[in-house]
This record gives structure tokens, C-alpha cells and sequence, in this order.
């Protein structure tokens, strides 16, 4: 990581910055990124039908959802927004490991899935806000990142340590890594002045919460069923799943670095609309793709996709003169909140009609959406 940082040629006080971010959106993203491939062993720890475990990522979907709400409340004050957001994880975590039954869990998770709708806009606004903007573009980069490395380090570990100790071991790890950030996070500068712009309107904030639902949609519901279609098409272990998600999640740290780079050298509409145009020609590949080397290449390959879109859409967003930073960020977080609670309430429809090629071909659909509403939506930033 230091290299990366250096090779961004900036000052010391950014790079410090930048280090203690990235840190603390790789702790969140570990409670996220590792849970996916573990859901078989979650059922049977609470004893609950398959079928229902889906209602987990439901819990923290529909928190990225109410989250956005309370951006208002935080601006100008996004330090203490991403303090208070790394707090509700460790409290969210602590809750998740000593959860008795299934509802505790879920209710643990609604509040970890809050934690994170709060700390995500915040901390990309806080970020976006002390980096140049030649440079903002592979900061957010390399801060998104994180995601993606917390899936490659995090989800083999979780799957040795939920199937050999449970989750509580986990959660409490967790939990006790949030105390060293929210450590970090209060030696942060303090937030930079509120904008005075005048903010955007219905149609723009309309614009960023539609872009990120449909470009999120597809992904999400290949997520949601890879583990399942690889173990009851092709036999998969809980291991090799695990493996294919870390696989995975590799290819979305390229394409998170990828997005960055693209952002700052081409624009950051142009990068945006280029990610999500290849998003929808690899879901447009998976829909009729057969073998399970097949799905797991073309996984990979959206996932990259998906994040080299994502960064770019970011840093466009955050780029914006019209449009607050936290309030965007947050329209943005509501849209991927949205996303994930659609495909929890309407995937397993589309699971029973056409199983993957279902999923994939709404994604594909969704995806060519985001594209031509990035090319509709004027640029609003500088680039």
C-alpha cells in the first residue's frame, strides 16, 4: 500500500490521511465482505431454513436504506459522522457475537448495515474533501480497495474461522479491531468548511440514486446465489466457494485501482460509463455461460467491472460543484442500499424462474440502464 500512496505523489498530511482511511473502510468491509460465502454455516448455527439466511443480507441492505437519511444531520461534520459510524460497528459487531437467536442476529446486523450507510458517505466526503482533485480519483481508488482486499484476505478466513469456532470468535475480532480505528479516526484533522454551493437538484440527486441502484442490481443478485448455484450445479465445497468469492474479490481490487487511474486520466464520467458498459457485456457473458470454471471466470470479470464503474461514479459524484459531498455520497449509498434490499425481496423469484441466467440477464438489462443515464446526466464536475 505504500507504494501505491507514493505513486500518487502526495503530501505527507494526505497520505497520513489517506493511510488511516483506508485502514478504517478495511475493518467495515471485513464484516461486509465475509459473511456471502458463509451463509450455509450461519443456517445451521441458528437453525434456520437456507432459504431464510438471505433475510441477513436483507437486514444490513435495508440499513444501507435508512441510513442516507441522516446525512442532512452530518454536514460539515463528517469527521465526527465517520467516528459515530465506526462506533455503531463495534457496537453492531459486539451484538452480532453474542446474538443468541436468528432475530438478535438480524437485529445486530440492521445496526453493523447502519454503521456502515453512516461511515461510508461520510469518510468518502471527509476524503474527498483533503485530496487534491488531480489526485482524488486513485485516492478513492485505493480506498475502495479495501472492499475488495477485505474479501481476498478476510472471506478464506472467516470460512476457517465460522466453520471451526462459530461466529462469535469472529464478530468479536471484528468488534476489537473497530476500538483501534475509532482510536485512529479521532486523530484525524478536523472536517474541512461546508460548501456553500447551492445544492443539487431532485433531478440530479434522482439521477445518483438510479445510476448506483441498476449498476449495484445485477451483481448483488449473482452474489446473493453464487455459493448456492456452484454447490448444487457443480458440487463445490464451502472451501472452493470461498476461494472463488476471494478470487473475486482480487479482481475487484484491480478494478477499484483500474477506476481510480481511468478517473484521473480520462475523465471521471467517461471512466464511469466505460465501467459499467463492460459490466453489462460480462453479465450479457454470464447469462449463458455453462461450465462452473465458466461462472467463476466471468464472476471475476464483473466483479472488476463493477468496481472499475463504481470508483469512477464516485469520484464523479464527489467531483460535482453543484452537489454537497456527504449528501451525495449519501443518495449514491441509498441507491446501493436499494439495490441489495430489490434483488433480497425479488431474487429468489427470479432464482425460481431461470436460476442464474435469470439473474444475470436482469443485470444485464440494469446495467445498459446505468449507462445510458450516466450519458443522459450532464457532467456536472470539472473533468
Amino acid at each position: 500500500m505504500r507504494l501505491l500512496v507514493m505513486r500518487c505523489r502526495m503530501p505527507t498530511d494526505e497520505r497520513s490521511i489517506l493511510a488511516i482511511i483506508f485502514l478504517c473502510f478495511l475493518v467495515v468491509a471485513l464484516d461486509g465482505q465475509a459473511l456471502s460465502p458463509v451463509f450455509p454455516q450461519l443456517a445451521r448455527q441458528f437453525q434456520v431454513d437456507p432459504g431464510r439466511i438471505i433475510l441477513v443480507s436483507g437486514a444490513f441492505q435495508l440499513a444501507l436504506m435508512v441510513g442516507p437519511c441522516l446525512a442532512p444531520m452530518y454536514a460539515g461534520k463528517e469527521k465526527a459522522a465517520l467516528a459515530g459510524g465506526i462506533a455503531m460497528f463495534i457496537a453492531g459487531s459486539a451484538s452480532s457475537a453474542y446474538a443468541h437467536s436468528f432475530t438478535g442476529f438480524l437485529a445486530a446486523r440492521f445496526v453493523t448495515g447502519l454503521a456502515s450507510a453512516i461511515f461510508v458517505p461520510a469518510a468518502s466526503a471527509y476524503l474527498a474533501g483533503h485530496l487534491a482533485s488531480p489526485r482524488r480519483g486513485r485516492g478513492l481508488g485505493l480506498v475502495r480497495s479495501a472492499w475488495s482486499l477485505a474479501g481476498v484476505a478476510g472471506i478464506p478466513f472467516a470460512v476457517k474461522v465460522i466453520g471451526e469456532q462459530g461466529s462469535r470468535a469472529l464478530f468479536a475480532g471484528l468488534a476489537l479491531a473497530g476500538m483501534v480505528c475509532l482510536g485512529l479516526a479521532t486523530s484525524l484533522p478536523a472536517s474541512g468548511p461546508v460548501s456553500r454551493q447551492e445544492p443539487a437538484g431532485r433531478r440530479a440527486g434522482g439521477a445518483v440514486l438510479s445510476i448506483a441502484w441498476l449498476a449495484i442490481l445485477g451483481p448483488t443478485g449473482v452474489f446473493f446465489f453464487l455459493a448456492s448455484h456452484q454447490k448444487t450445479q457443480f458440487g463445490w465445497s464451502a472451501e472452493a466457494v470461498g476461494y472463488l468469492f476471494a478470487c473475486c474479490a482480487a479482481a475487484g481490487l484491480m478494478g477499484a485501482l483500474s477506476g481510480g487511474w481511468l478517473a484521473d486520466r480520462w475523465g471521471k464520467r467517461i471512466a464511469a460509463g466505460l465501467g459499467f458498459s463492460l459490466l453489462s457485456l460480462v453479465m450479457m457473458a454470464l447469462r449463458a455461460a455453462s461450465g462452473p470454471w465458466e461462472v467463476a471466470g466471468w464472476a471475476a470479470a464483473m466483479t472488476f467491472c463493477l468496481e472499475l464503474g463504481w470508483v469512477s461514479f464516485q469520484a464523479w459524484v464527489l467531483e460535482s460543484s453543484r452537489v454537497d459531498r456527504g449528501r451525495a455520497m449519501a443518495s449514491a449509498n441509498l441507491g446501493y442500499g436499494m439495490g441489495g434490499v430489490t434483488m433480497a425481496a425479488g431474487g429468489a423469484w427470479l432464482w425460481d424462474k431461470g436460476g442464474m441466467t435469470a439473474v444475470a440477464t436482469s443485470g444485464m438489462l440494469a446495467a445498459i440502464l446505468a449507462v445510458v443515464l450516466v450519458l443522459r446526466t450532464r457532467a456536472a464536475s470539472r473533468r
